[in-house]
């Protein structure tokens, strides 16, 4: 499931992950963030990640065009998750991306809409 959460402002997008994440909700999100940096090109991202199961092969290969399209435009991105697979994936996607990334704990998330929200606009 993927969540846009209230705490999203025209410069951070919170999106809460969880659970199966399918492909037409995650095509939803990606038309939501081009929406948004077409007509705000500054923007930030947190992504909050909690219970997730591996994903759909068409969420897969959306998120594969996300990072080879969209991602790029993202200014910081923080992960919140206490799961050492997320600490992995930033490492993993880091040396590809131009965007700044931190992991953030479940209980900083706060902190990571402040972190991310600082450098925006």
């Amino acid at each position: 499931m993927i969540a846009v959460l209230p705490t999203t402002t025209s410069t951070c997008l919170v999106v809460k992950f969880s659970g199966k994440i399918h492909g037409a909700e995650y095509r939803d999100l990606i038309g939501r963030v081009e929406s948004t940096i077409s007509a705000q090109p500054a923007l930030s991202m947190v992504l909050i990640m909690q219970d997730l199961e591996f994903p759909d092969w068409d969420a897969i290969n959306a998120d594969a065009h996300f990072g080879l399209k969209d991602y790029r435009h993202l200014l910081r991105v923080a992960y919140v998750g206490d799961e050492m697979l997320t600490e992995w994936f930033i490492r993993l996607i880091s040396p590809f991306t131009h965007a700044e990334e931190r992991l953030f704990q479940p209980d900083q998330l706060d902190q990571a809409v402040r972190w991310a929200s600082s450098s925006s606009g």
